[in-house]
């Protein structure tokens, strides 16, 4: 009998904790990080890869993809000198028609909005080929990404952050349901870009580069 009455007071207390406990606990608000920081983030996760010549070691043999490794990881990344915006505009769909032609009206809504994704994505990759196969290389094994929830992000763009030197970056983000946002960053090997600070010579570059629909704008400074 004693046995049972300690167990309903136990029960009692633990109930009362439980209610003490769920009148205290208030859920947090979400942290406001910009677009800015999470992709410095980003690049900083990709910068110490690059500096590990073990880990760098465990994904290639190859001596002239190591020396581009090398040579990213050598970088300063935490000071850009300038970061754009690039995004699309209702023109890309003409562009993606003159260069797919009928194809891209087969498919659905959504995979045409993957299939752009995609294509701001691989602006980075673009550019590195100018340096050659190990730099293609390089960028691709040096990879970062990152999810979070940001319900007010209502389209893809990419953020191109322009250091002094061979080496930049990119950090596209893209925009899933429920406010889910995927970036994917990379290194760029590009001797050109560092040249392009201006937001002006950084649009010249980009349509140099045959791509039509992207709008740049400035971020920073």
């Amino acid at each position: 009998m004693k046995r049972n009455r300690v167990g309903r007071w136990s029960a009692v207390c633990l109930f009362a904790a439980l209610l003490c406990g769920c009148g205290q606990v208030q859920p947090k608000e979400a942290e406001t990080i910009s677009l800015y920081d999470r992709g410095l983030a980003i690049i900083a996760k990709m910068d110490s890869i690059a500096e590990s010549k073990e880990y760098a070691k465990l994904m290639t043999t190859s001596p002239e993809v190591l020396q581009v490794v090398e040579e990213i990881g050598s970088g300063e990344y935490s000071t850009p000198k300038a970061v754009y915006q690039v995004t699309m505009t209702e023109e890309i769909d003409g562009f993606l028609g003159d260069v797919y032609g009928d194809s891209i009206d087969g498919l659905s809504e959504e995979l045409k909005e993957d299939f752009k994704s995609r294509i701001l994505e691989s602006i980075s990759s673009m550019f590195s080929a100018s340096g050659g196969a190990s730099a293609l290389a390089a960028v691709s094994l040096i990879s970062g990404d990152d999810y979070f929830i940001d319900p007010n992000l209502s389209e893809d763009q990419l953020y191109l952050y322009v250091y002094e030197g061979g080496c930049s970056a990119s950090v596209a983000f893209s925009v899933h349901k429920d406010g889910i946002v995927s970036a994917v960053g990379r290194f760029i090997v590009s001797d050109d870009i560092s040249e392009a600070l201006m937001q002006d010579k950084v649009s010249q570059w980009i349509e140099e580069s045959g791509l039509r629909g992207l709008e740049v704008s400035e971020v920073h400074p």
